[in-house]
């Protein structure tokens, strides 16, 4: 198995000169050149040092030039990546201020149901626990129902049960609301659907045969009773309580609906949980982008923290330079023990050492 790619180091990290090394030359140098010095040459070994210093100016260059190719990879990286976070930030902040103006919107619409700002009132959670109670007693008498119709298949009566109760309770919940926004047709229209699917289911409840296992007894006379006349009253009740039970979930579904619903209720949760959303979705964004652009900007950091480096190891080597001009100055007028060559200590130097007048008073800037 291979080990992952280690990440790439930000810190510029010249390597180190061997100022040792490069001082126990220049006293090699100085032993060889002791009896070679005259006053004529002060500085026999600066276009030496100039070269070497020249080389350890490259070197570092070098190093710096790769370093910015290691560094311009993820640096680029870095950078799409806050460019594309920041087209993805304007998009959510700009979803943000839609639904933030939604939901203003739909608050000054609410008019006299201002309360809805503290949440859903109580009266919501009191209807949704009376219509399932009644849609649970309407399954209970359809079941009946569909039953009186013939022996069917299980999974058909359930899907009728389920179908013929889900129906009915939306019509009249639908009803009580278009009420409620004053559309009379489409209201008496619901009510009017709603209305003849429980007539029909009654009217079936009242023409069907009772169940086999049913037993009617209505007389506590030891006389027996008449059959006809017991079917007959088994048969009425059984839709009565049907359409008893029809009515109060028709009612619990419609006059809740009545009573708890507002044009502009449903605007209001939905511009809420949209604003909600968006500002999550805001707060996430911000978070990823403040990560990316703490890691484009240490990078930025480092590269320019490596200029500097640049350009204090360049003038590092330079000074070291100088020191060896000097050192080797000193090291020769003390191994000569003359004074003509110990003035070169004082003599002005200027880089490159210009040679070509003998080393006498022709040095250039």
């Amino acid at each position: 198995m291979s080990k992952p790619e280690e990440p790439v180091s930000l810190v510029f990290t010249p390597s180190s000169l061997d100022e040792a090394a490069a001082r126990a030359e220049i006293e090699q140098h100085a032993e060889s050149l002791r009896h070679s010095v005259d006053e004529a040459v002060g500085h026999p070994l600066d276009n030496l040092i100039n070269a070497w210093a020249d080389k350890w100016v490259a070197d570092v260059e070098a190093e710096h030039a790769l370093y910015l190719a290691r560094v311009e990879a993820p640096l680029g990286t870095a950078n799409t990546r806050l460019n594309e976070l920041d087209v993805v930030r304007q998009q959510d902040s700009r979803r943000l201020d839609e639904t933030n103006q939604a939901r203003i919107a739909a608050v000054s619409a609410l008019d006299g149901e201002k309360p809805l700002l503290g949440g859903r009132p109580k009266s919501i959670y009191l209807h949704l626990i009376a219509l399932v109670c009644a849609a649970a007693a309407d399954v209970a008498a359809f079941i009946q129902v569909v039953n009186l119709l013939g022996r069917q298949r299980q999974s058909v009566t359930v899907l009728l049960v389920i179908g013929f109760t889900s129906l009915v309770v939306y019509l009249a919940h639908v009803a009580g609301t278009l009420l409620k926004e004053r559309k009379w047709k489409s209201g008496a229209v619901s009510l009017a659907v709603w209305a003849s699917m429980g007539l029909l289911a009654a009217w079936v409840r009242l023409i069907a045969p009772p169940p086999a296992t049913a037993t009617i007894q209505l007389s506590l006379d030891a006389a027996p009773a008449d059959s006809g006349g017991a079917t007959t009253q088994f048969a009425f009740a059984g839709a009565a309580l049907f359409l008893a039970l029809y009515l109060g979930s028709g009612l619990a579904a419609g006059l809740g609906a009545y009573l708890t619903h507002h044009p502009g209720r449903s605007a209001f949760i939905a511009a809420i949980a949209a604003y909600r959303g968006a500002v999550k979705k805001v707060r996430a964004i911000e978070r990823r982008h403040g990560a990316a652009r703490t890691t484009w900007q240490a990078q930025i950091s480092a590269r320019d923290a490596a200029e500097k480096v640049l350009a204090s190891q360049r003038a590092r080597r330079l000074a070291f330079a100088e020191e060896l001009k000097q050192y080797t100055r000193v090291l020769l007028a003390g191994k000569a023990r003359d004074p003509s060559v110990t003035d070169a200590i004082l003599a002005q130097d200027h880089r490159p050492y210009d040679y070509s007048t003998n080393g006498s008073s022709g040095r250039h800037a």
